[in-house]
């Protein structure tokens, strides 16, 4: 069962990439789409974009992956995790190219020139924070019951 449920959820976050990609395609073929992405780009870069506010989320995002490798790390000592040893590289290696992503989408010159950077780096911190939950899910509760 946890196989399935993996495998929807890697499934789930590869369509919210490729959606991604779509809405940045159609971004430039359709103009009622390019006109809602632009002001929503102008929009978030002066509310939630500012140079601070980049900082601050950089840095927490930083903080939140290597807390997670932290308690990977403490519970990895107390506990066999071999059994879920592919589950657990699977995430570890999506929530660390998630958080690249958002890193990338807020300072990387390429991602901040595409129309959808704004949905590209929400996007990439709600797949990055659900796959911290999950990771932390399989190392600390999941293994407490076997």
């Amino acid at each position: 069962m946890n196989k399935i449920i993996n495998v929807a959820v890697i499934f789930i976050e590869v369509s919210v990439v490729a959606l991604l990609f779509i809405l940045e395609t159609m971004s430039g073929q359709k103009a009622g789409v390019n006109h809602h992405v632009l002001a929503r780009k102008i929009q978030w870069n002066e509310k939630y974009f500012t140079p601070e506010n980049i900082k601050i989320l950089t840095f927490g995002l930083i903080a939140i992956i290597l807390f997670a490798i932290f308690i990977q790390i403490v519970s990895g000592k107390k506990k066999q995790i071999v059994k879920q040893g592919k589950i657990l590289w699977t995430h570890n290696v999506a929530a660390i190219l998630a958080v690249s992503i958002a890193v990338l989408s807020l300072k990387n010159r390429f991602f901040m020139s595409l129309n959808t950077s704004g949905y590209i780096t929400f996007a990439s911190i709600a797949i990055f924070i659900f796959e911290i939950f999950l990771i932390i899910y399989l190392v600390v509760i999941e293994n407490k019951y076997k």
